[in-house]
């Protein structure tokens, strides 16, 4: 994979209450020593290179929502700490299998500490990058094909 030269990535909206948590958690992850690129309106290859360049993916949902980024950031390689939210398990996500979960920000530090071992962020990564496959557009157009005979 890309070189990792930043230790934690976030690509969203940074502002307004629903997403406080975030901010929070950016604040709590640079005052604890971690390199993060916090970015807005990224999109595409931008956002991609962004999320290459991390190890961690940092992911603070709104209102519990499983957000597609967690599906993206397994796909780009990162290792996925995310707030535990709703529906993670349904999808086949398993915690400290797939991803790491926290509530609140000194289990969100604790989380990204432990990312930081290279051994166990490679083995959590390739374990979500199996994961995930099936969610892949590509899987799922191979699905759709398969199934109409084509």
């Amino acid at each position: 994979g890309a070189q990792k030269i930043v230790d934690v990535a976030i690509v969203g909206v940074l502002a307004g209450d629903v997403y406080r948590q975030r901010m929070e958690g950016i604040s709590a992850l640079i005052s604890n020593g971690f390199s993060v690129t916090a970015s807005v309106g990224k999109a595409y290859d931008e956002y991609n290179n962004i999320y290459g360049s991390a190890k961690i993916a940092y992911c603070s949902s709104a209102m519990g929502a499983l957000a597609c980024r967690i599906f993206e950031n397994m796909n780009q390689g990162c290792l996925v700490i995310t707030d535990r939210v709703r529906d993670l398990e349904k999808v086949g996500f398993v915690e400290n299998v797939h991803y790491l979960g926290f509530n609140g920000m000194p289990e969100l530090v604790a989380q990204a500490h432990r990312a930081m071992d290279d051994e166990f962020c490679k083995t959590m990564v390739r374990n979500a990058q199996a994961a995930v496959a099936p969610h892949t557009w590509q899987s799922r157009a191979e699905t759709i094909l398969r199934e109409v005979g084509l």
